[in-house]
């Protein structure tokens, strides 16, 4: 009887190892209990999977692109597992987070029909979360709105900094609101990042990085967006000016066109007329420089005519490139998931 009884006990070792595996690595940061929560699908093991995600979500710190790995982690295990409701709720955030995400086309229906539910739910929302913030130097303060209709967001952290400073500090907002900004910083420029996050301090969306945080210039002319203006999405300095600059220089240049033009038809006309045609000597040897001056004018009218032309075209193709980027979109994130007590919920109809 002792034979049995060893068998079932390296079982039970052999099917607790991976676990104790997947538990120290989770004990050492959010971040690894992530990566052990992924190892843990990986292995086809969804409990644990979802056991690790959950927990990884309750530590909080959860980067975006963290945050959006989590809850499609856990909307695969919970479907998997056959929590359905709850998978499909999981996966309405994964998919506010990232739009761009999606799933395997090799799982199985029972995985991919809440997952599709969840994003026949989000189609009726073109923006149910929108962050943006923007600078207000004539009242000290940088202005931070947010559209949650749903109530995603818990809190809003900013951080802010000078430029020549490694450390941030925070505050944070609630809701939409404003938060103080020394005048200094508006002398010399300061950079902030803007984040959403959940109760646990999970990002949600945000605006900038603490690697890459968004730049606000200062009275010197420090680089970035001018106070008062909001970022462009790609962190480009607007350069409204650059259009009128091109279309004036080619119209400039194609008057200088023209006047050379004149002056080639001048040297023309004088080459053909009777003052060049005296008996006893060539055309050219009489009137040489009146030649060389239709030469050089109809040289010079080519040049400045194509360039004028090159100039206006130029013109145009960046005003309708650079057209409205002074108020250009800020990087945001879309959800059309709230919550409901405690817990996440997903509104529409499935």
């Amino acid at each position: 009887m002792r034979a049995p009884a060893v068998v079932l006990m390296v079982a039970a070792s052999a099917l607790g190892a991976p676990r104790t595996v997947y538990a120290q690595a989770a004990a050492r940061s959010p971040t690894a209990t992530l990566a052990a929560a992924e190892r843990a699908y990986q292995d086809v093991d969804f409990e644990q999977a979802f056991a690790l995600g959950s927990s990884a979500l309750s530590r909080g710190g959860a980067t975006l692109d963290e945050s959006a790995r989590l809850y499609t982690l856990l909307g695969v295990s919970a479907a998997a597992l056959g929590k359905t409701d709850e998978a499909r709720r999981y996966f309405c955030v994964a998919i506010a987070i990232d739009p761009e995400r999606s799933l395997d086309r090799g799982l199985s229906p029972k995985i991919r029909a809440p997952y599709l539910e969840a994003q026949g739910a989000l189609s009726m929302y073109k923006r149910a979360l929108l962050l943006s913030a923007k600078p207000k130097p004539e009242a000290q303060r940088l202005a931070i709105h947010l559209e949650d209709p749903l109530g995603l967001v818990r809190r809003i952290q900013v951080l802010t900094k000078t430029l020549r400073t490694a450390a941030f500090s925070e505050n944070s907002l609630a809701k939409s609101g404003a938060v103080p900004v020394p005048a200094a910083l508006w002398q010399s420029g300061f950079e902030y990042v803007v984040r959403g996050v959940d109760e646990a301090g999970n990002t949600l969306c945000e605006l900038g990085t603490e690697p890459d945080p968004v730049l606000v210039s200062g009275a010197h002319g420090a680089r970035g967006a001018a106070p008062g203006e909001e970022p462009a999405a790609s962190g480009r300095t607007t350069l409204s000016w650059l259009p009128w600059a091109l279309g004036s220089g080619g119209l400039v240049a194609l008057a200088a066109g023209g006047y050379f033009q004149v002056r080639r038809e001048q040297a023309a006309s004088k080459w053909n007329s009777p003052s060049c045609e005296h008996p006893g000597a060539t055309r050219w040897q009489q009137c040489a420089s009146v030649d060389d001056d239709r030469r050089r004018a109809q040289t010079l009218a080519i040049g400045f005519s194509g360039a004028g032309g090159a100039l206006l075209v130029g013109g145009a193709i960046t005003y309708f490139l650079t057209r409205g980027s002074g108020s250009a979109e800020l990087r945001t994130s879309q959800f059309a998931c709230g919550t409901t007590g405690s817990l996440w919920s997903c509104s529409g109809q499935f």
